[in-house]
């Protein structure tokens, strides 16, 4: 991953570990965090541009609140003080070097029912760092059984992350005149009884929130993670008490992992691709080589378009284009350059529907016939289709189409 960031031009991310600061004092820690961003700047030539201090430090189950039998005190307005210590350090060292501040997506009852240390840690923060923080961070997994809900979710959740954070920044920290950038460090979805981290679903989900998060100034997006462990939880009778009555729910049977490679789910062959992977690849091929979001128009409800271009440039456009729905598109695609060697790249499920296990691209299967899920790999051996976009161009149901005239 270094090694591929290295070479394409990429920005390297790493998280720093806040716990320190509490423990042994944030002069301690921000020495710390600038030496290792001299190491890695200098020593190791990363192009190191973004470092998170902590992980969801707001919550009781992080460290250094959660550390075994001693709990180290930490609120938002400690951790907004020890932010700026720790970014003045670092920034002597590479002051181009960005250093995010780390949120809630919950605030007030909704955070104390999330087991969070307590309802106002986005306040604290802002008040404390907000007027000199580069940016912020929030992680995010998306709850939903049904695919036609998941996918709403996908549009209405940067929307939402994005109106939220700039209403806390105009309450708490009206002196800033910038607009906070945000980065999405870690997302994905909830285990559901769909097991929709293993099947197609997971693959449009990200590919409506990949581009919404464009579409709502979210600067960096994170799907958690490369590879995971299974979880699998078998179904179960649950007794509550209601109305002073006794009740039983049935817990239907769930299971999955978050990587976009599987790991150790019973019956899958290891580093198995899940269809996030897929995905991603179709955006990397379409947002890449200096090319940005620019407006685009869909006339269908189900299908959506998210297309990339070039400062002064005509001549290299591309399109993601996302059916949601049950039957296939014929699409008129317009605003491109016209050209007869257009590629394209189609990820599908074999039986074209969310639940599917197994993907193609390009129509390409995996090579194991007999495998449950996957799809095909090395993804360098599958070549782009070669189309004429003045011509109409198929999207098949449920299925993620890029297009790039360059």
């Amino acid at each position: 991953m270094v090694e591929l960031a290295k070479s394409s031009g990429a920005k390297l991310l790493i998280q720093a570990n806040y716990a320190v600061a509490r423990v042994y004092g944030p002069e301690k820690a921000a020495k710390l965090a600038a030496d290792w961003v001299r190491y890695i700047r200098e020593d190791l030539k990363y192009p190191l541009a973004f470092v998170e201090l902590g992980n969801e430090n707001y919550a009781k189950w992080e460290v250094p609140f959660s550390s075994g039998p001693k709990h180290h005190k930490v609120d938002g307005k400690l951790y907004g003080e020890d932010y700026n210590v720790i970014q003045r350090h670092i920034k002597a060292v590479h002051p181009d070097v960005q250093l995010g501040a780390v949120l809630s997506i919950n605030e007030g009852e909704g955070a104390i029912a999330a087991n969070e240390i307590r309802g106002d840690w986005n306040e604290q923060v802002l008040k404390q760092c907000g007027k000199n923080a580069d940016f912020v961070t929030a992680h995010i997994y998306f709850a939903e059984n049904h695919p036609n809900a998941l996918f709403q979710y996908a549009a209405s959740g940067p929307k939402t992350l994005r109106a939220g954070i700039n209403q806390q920044m105009k309450k708490f920290v009206p002196q800033r005149k910038t607009k906070m950038p945000i980065a999405l460090t870690e997302f994905n979805l909830q285990m559901t009884s769909r097991n929709q981290t293993l099947n197609m679903a997971d693959g449009l989900f990200l590919a409506r929130l990949l581009g919404e998060c464009m579409e709502h100034d979210i600067f960096m997006t994170q799907l958690w993670a490369l590879r995971t462990k299974f979880i699998g939880r078998p179904a179960k009778d649950v007794s509550f008490t209601k109305n002073k009555k006794e009740h039983v729910e049935h817990v239907a049977a769930r299971g999955g992992e978050y990587g976009i490679f599987s790991a150790n789910q019973p019956g899958v062959k290891r580093n198995t691709p899940r269809s996030t992977l897929y995905t991603e690849y179709i955006y990397k091929r379409i947002f890449s080589e200096g090319r940005h979001m620019v407006k685009a128009t869909s006339d269908a409800d189900d299908l959506m378009v998210y297309a990339a271009g070039k400062e002064n440039s005509e001549n290299s456009v591309g399109m993601v284009l996302v059916n949601l729905g049950a039957q296939k598109k014929t699409v008129k695609l317009t605003g491109m350059p016209k050209t007869g060697d257009m590629k394209m790249w189609t990820l599908e499920g074999e039986a074209n529907k969310p639940d599917d296990k197994r993907f193609m691209l390009n129509q390409v299967k995996t090579s194991n016939s007999t495998a449950e899920f996957g799809g095909p790999w090395p993804l360098t051996t599958i070549l782009p289709k070669v189309v004429s976009n003045s011509e109409q161009v198929i999207v098949p149901a449920y299925s993620v189409v890029g297009v790039l005239a360059a």
